[in-house]
C-alpha cells in the first residue's frame, strides 16, 4: 500500500530536478519580459519601429508561455487526468469569451446619447413637487448668438472610463485655453486632440510607443494638441489654436479609448 502511494506521488509530481529546471525557465522568460519594457534598453518607436510594434505581442506570448508552464507543472495538470485539463481550459475559454464580448459591446456602442433620448428627455420634478404648467413665451426676436468660448474645461466621470463631455465647442483662429482635470481616484488619463478620422490610428501607434511616451507616439504630426498622462486628481492646462472645423479628442491609455472620446468643433467668430 505504501509502495503504491509512493509510486502515485512520483508519477503525478515533477521531480526536484524538473522543479529547478522549470524555475530557471520561468526566470529567463521574466528577464526577457523585463528587458522588453526597460527604458534604458531603448526599445522604442524611434530606435526600432518593427520591434516597437512587436513588443506587446511578444509580451502576451511570453505571459501565455509562463501561464502554460505553471498550470502544467505547478498545478500538476500535466500529470493528472485529461478530464481536469479540459475542465480548466473550458473555464479559461469561457472567461476569455466573456471578456471579448464585453470589449465588443464597448466598441460597438458609442458614448454619446442617442438623439431621440436628448430630444425627448423629461426633467424629474420630484415627489410631491408643485407642477407648474408650461406657458408659451411671447414671440421675441432671436437673440444674438453667443461667441464660441476661448476657455474650455473637461474632466472625467469619477472612476468611470468616460469624459464628462462628449462634445466641446471652442473659438477658431484664436488662442483656446483648455483645462483638463482627472477626477478619477485610481486611473491615469490623458487628453489628445487629432483631426477627425485619425483617432483610431493615433491610438494604435500610441500603444506601440508605450507607457514611457505617455501612450502617444513622439512627434506624431497627427496630434494637434495633447495633455500628458495625468495621475488621479491632477489638473493641467493647455493653450492651442485651431482652424474652423470638426476635430476629435481621445484618451490613448490602453483600452480607455473604447469609451473615452468625443468631438471638438472649432467655430469662427463672426
Amino acid at each position: 500500500m505504501a509502495a503504491s502511494h509512493e509510486e502515485q506521488h512520483t508519477t503525478r509530481h515533477p521531480t526536484l530536478g524538473q522543479y529547478v529546471l522549470i524555475a530557471g525557465v520561468l526566470f529567463i522568460i521574466t528577464i526577457v519580459e523585463f528587458l522588453l519594457i526597460w527604458e534604458r534598453l531603448g526599445i522604442d518607436w524611434e530606435s526600432s519601429q518593427a520591434l516597437a510594434h512587436s513588443k506587446v505581442p511578444l509580451l502576451i506570448l511570453l505571459s501565455a508561455l509562463k501561464f502554460a508552464i505553471v498550470i502544467m507543472f505547478y498545478m500538476h495538470l500535466k500529470f493528472e487526468s485529461r478530464l481536469f485539463t479540459w475542465i480548466f481550459l473550458a473555464g479559461l475559454g469561457l472567461a476569455f469569451a466573456a471578456g471579448i464580448a464585453v470589449l465588443g459591446i464597448f466598441a460597438s456602442i458609442g458614448g454619446d446619447p442617442r438623439p431621440y433620448a436628448e430630444e425627448n428627455a423629461v426633467p424629474y420634478a420630484g415627489h410631491g413637487a408643485e407642477v407648474v404648467e408650461a406657458v408659451e413665451p411671447e414671440a421675441t426676436h432671436d437673440p444674438e448668438p453667443e461667441p464660441p468660448p476661448t476657455e474650455v474645461g473637461i474632466s472625467v466621470v469619477s472612476d468611470a472610463l468616460e469624459f464628462d463631455a462628449g462634445s466641446l465647442t471652442a473659438a477658431a483662429n484664436d488662442e483656446v485655453t483648455l483645462t483638463f482635470h482627472n477626477a478619477s481616484t485610481v486611473y491615469q488619463h490623458n487628453w489628445v486632440l487629432v483631426h477627425s478620422g485619425d483617432r483610431e490610428s493615433v491610438v494604435e501607434d500610441g500603444l506601440a510607443a508605450g507607457e514611457e511616451n505617455g501612450w502617444v507616439r513622439p512627434d506624431d504630426e497627427r496630434v494637434l494638441a495633447q495633455i500628458r498622462l495625468l495621475g488621479p486628481g491632477q489638473t493641467e492646462q493647455l493653450r492651442f489654436s485651431l482652424e474652423p472645423g470638426l476635430y476629435e479628442f481621445v484618451c490613448t491609455f490602453p483600452a480607455h479609448n473604447l469609451t473615452m472620446f468625443g468631438e471638438l468643433e472649432a467655430t469662427a467668430v463672426e
